[in-house]
């Protein structure tokens, strides 16, 4: 989902992985994540509520409801930049995640202040189609900026040629499933 919500963004859009279970070089500890946001943005500062732990074990917090963080660089190395937090909710019990993000950041808050200077577009991405209007914009309300299969799709065929070129065997099989025609390309 990451790289989809960076195609959203465009051009001067950077982004990290941020959910758990750690893969690559994403830290399995949040403090050590937090602080690679920080040396990236100069925004991100840990300092957890006054009780909780400096360093906390990855059984006391994983990834706090944070999935991605995606952002867009700015020219200058002031702090300020649009950002984007996303949860993402694959299975039947997707709306139990819609608050993971919170609207005013408390979760995340008791671990990072400030979160970032400018307050955060939330986006929540789930497979399943939301299905009418209303549904659809109360998701909005209560999660942030809703990426469901309809949005993905229409995203994923608007960049059909960068989603192949960066396809990768993991998602190979997702990404035919949601665009029609998609040929593995990956190996050639």
């Amino acid at each position: 989902m990451l790289d989809l919500v960076l195609r959203f963004l465009g051009e001067g859009s950077v982004g990290r992985r941020t959910g758990w279970p750690p893969e690559g070089d994403r830290p399995a500890r949040f403090k050590s994540l937090v602080a690679e946001l920080h040396n990236e943005t100069n925004e991100w500062r840990w300092s957890p509520d006054h009780g909780f732990p400096d360093d906390p074990s990855s059984q006391q917090i994983k990834d706090a409801g944070l999935d991605f963080v995606a952002w867009k660089q700015v020219q200058d190395s002031r702090v300020g930049r649009l950002f984007v937090v996303g949860q993402c909710a694959c299975g039947n019990d997707f709306e139990t995640k819609l608050q993971d993000i919170d609207k005013g950041l408390v979760k995340l808050g008791q671990w990072i202040k400030p979160v970032c200077f400018a307050t955060p577009v939330r986006a929540f991405c789930t497979p399943r189609h939301i299905p009418n209007d209303i549904y659809f914009a109360s998701i909005n309300q209560e999660a942030g900026l809703t990426f469901d299969r309809t949005r993905i799709t229409l995203l994923a065929e608007a960049s059909a040629e960068e989603v192949r070129a960066a396809a990768n065997d993991d998602f190979v099989e997702l990404i035919q499933i949601v665009v029609e025609d998609f040929e593995d390309i990956s190996k050639e």
